[in-house]
C-alpha cells in the first residue's frame, strides 16, 4: 500500500507540472491595438513556440491538415474537424531551430463527444503524442485560462487579439508543402460581444467568439486548429468552419475556457493510464532481468 501510494503521488505530481502553465487572471497582459483589424503579417515560431503544424503522412509525404498549440510535453490541442477521419497523424515543432523542426507521432486523438460537424459546435479536440515534445527555446508550452470566465472579463482581455496559423490568405485548393519559418502568419482584430455575433453568425452559441473582418485579410482554413490569444492567454481555438479572404463573412472561433474542463479531464484520465502502462512493462522487464541475473549467480 506504501509503494502503490508513492507512485499515485508521483503520478498526479507529474499531472501537476504537465499543467503548470494553466493561468489566472492575473497572468493577463493586454493589447493596446484599437483597430479593427490590421493586414495578415509573417511572425516566427521563436515568438509563439507554442504554434505546432499537424500533418497526415501519405507514402513518406506530409499534408498538412491545420495548426495546433502544444499545451503540454504530450498533448496537443486543435480543432476536433481537423483530426476526424484521420491517420498516421505526425505533429512538428520547433521551426525556428537551425536544426530544423522536431518531429512527433501521434500515438492516440480524443475529439470532443458533443462536436456537432454541421454547425462546428464544440469544435475542439487533443492529440496524444507517442513520446514527449522536449522544452527549448524553441518549444514551449501555451498559456491557458484555468477556469470559464464571466462575458465581461472576457470582453475586456479580447478587446484585441492576435491569431496565428499556417496558412494563406487567399483560399486555395492545393495544399502547400511543409511550412518553412516564414510561413507562419498572423493577424490582429478585435472579437465582437457575444450579442453582435448573434446577430451575424448563423447557429452561433455561447461556447463560441466570433470577429467580423472588413478587408481582404480574413483567416484560411489552414489556419484551423491555430490559437487565438487574448493578451498572453489563448483564448480561442480558430474553428474550422471560417471563411477566408473575403470580408462579408464572420470568423469563428472556439472558446477554450468553456471547454477547458474537458480538456484538462482527457488529459487527466489518459495521462494516468499510460504512465500507469509504462511503470507496468518497466516493472516486466525488472523482474525479468532479476531472474535473468539470478539464473547465472
Amino acid at each position: 500500500m506504501f509503494l502503490k501510494g508513492i507512485f499515485i503521488f508521483v503520478l498526479m505530481l507529474g499531472l501537476i507540472v504537465e499543467t503548470a502553465h494553466l493561468t489566472t487572471r492575473e497572468n493577463v497582459t493586454h493589447f493596446n491595438d484599437t483597430q479593427t483589424t490590421r493586414p495578415v503579417f509573417k511572425c516566427s515560431t521563436m515568438d509563439f513556440p507554442f504554434v505546432v503544424c499537424i500533418a497526415e503522412s501519405f507514402r513518406k509525404k506530409f499534408e498538412i491538415k491545420c495548426a495546433g498549440t502544444l499545451i503540454s510535453s504530450y498533448w496537443v490541442m486543435t480543432t476536433a474537424a481537423c483530426i476526424l477521419n484521420t491517420r498516421r497523424l505526425t505533429v512538428f515543432a520547433g521551426f525556428s531551430s537551425p536544426q530544423g523542426p522536431l518531429v512527433r507521432i501521434a500515438a492516440r486523438k480524443f475529439n470532443h463527444p458533443r462536436f456537432i460537424p454541421n454547425t462546428y459546435e464544440n469544435d475542439i479536440g487533443v492529440i496524444m503524442l507517442a513520446s514527449p515534445m522536449p522544452l527549448s527555446e524553441y518549444i514551449d508550452f501555451a498559456r491557458l485560462p484555468l477556469r470559464q470566465l464571466s462575458v465581461e472579463y472576457e470582453r475586456d482581455i479580447c478587446n484585441s487579439t492576435l491569431l496565428m496559423g499556417w496558412s494563406y490568405t487567399r483560399s486555395r485548393k492545393s495544399k502547400s508543402d511543409l511550412p518553412k519559418l516564414i510561413n507562419l502568419q498572423c493577424s490582429t482584430f478585435r472579437v465582437l460581444p457575444y450579442e453582435q455575433c448573434i446577430g451575424q453568425v448563423k447557429n452561433i452559441n455561447p461556447t463560441q467568439m466570433c470577429s467580423i473582418i472588413t478587408n481582404e485579410e480574413d483567416v484560411c482554413q489552414g489556419d484551423s486548429g491555430g490559437p487565438l490569444l487574448c493578451g498572453a492567454i489563448v483564448m480561442g481555438v480558430v474553428n474550422s468552419g471560417i471563411s477566408c479572404g473575403y470580408g462579408k463573412y464572420s470568423a469563428v472561433y472556439t472558446r477554450l475556457d468553456t471547454h477547458i474542463n474537458y480538456i484538462t479531464n482527457i488529459m487527466s484520465i489518459h495521462s494516468f493510464s499510460s504512465r500507469l502502462l509504462l511503470a507496468n512493462s518497466a516493472a516486466i522487464i525488472s523482474i525479468v532481468l532479476n531472474s535473468v541475473i539470478f539464473m547465472f549467480m
